[in-house]
């Protein structure tokens, strides 16, 4: 994803406002979504703090 304002866009459309419900609902799932945009490294892991 080249364009930061799309990174912005995918990022902020993980949260369903509707049925309040988030495709990022773990530290596990925003590791896998950062890792899948290489916007962390490989040894890399988001926790409850992130």
């Amino acid at each position: 994803m080249g364009n930061a304002a799309d990174l912005v866009c995918d990022f902020v459309n993980t949260y369903d406002v509707e049925s309040a419900t988030d495709s990022i609902p773990s530290p596990a799932a925003l590791t896998a979504w950062l890792g899948r945009r290489d916007l962390i490294g490989p040894a890399d892991a988001a926790d409850e703090t992130d």
